[in-house]
């Protein structure tokens, strides 16, 4: 909403000048004047992936480390002047 904003008092209009994207998907990008393109986080599959990490070194101090790689899902909107569905 600040980057929108800024770029509004600065003679940019989104997305007819710039397109712009968001991170984290927040209830409030859907409600801006234009509804703001944003990647997703799998906020769910980060917890119980940090709980099983967690409970498996606890059970086993010595256990290698892991990772762990979730992928952000892209949430189209308008601020992008994209018209994907």
């Amino acid at each position: 909403a600040n980057a929108m904003r800024a770029l509004y008092e600065h003679g940019f209009r989104v997305p007819d000048d710039v397109a712009l994207i968001g991170f984290d998907n927040n209830m409030f990008g859907s409600c801006l004047s234009v509804p703001l393109t944003t990647f997703a986080q799998p906020i769910r599959e980060i917890g119980e992936a940090v709980f099983n990490i967690l409970y498996r070194h606890i059970e086993n101090p010595s256990a290698p480390f892991e990772q762990v790689v979730l992928k952000p899902q892209i949430v189209i909107r308008n601020s992008t002047g994209c018209n994907i569905k």
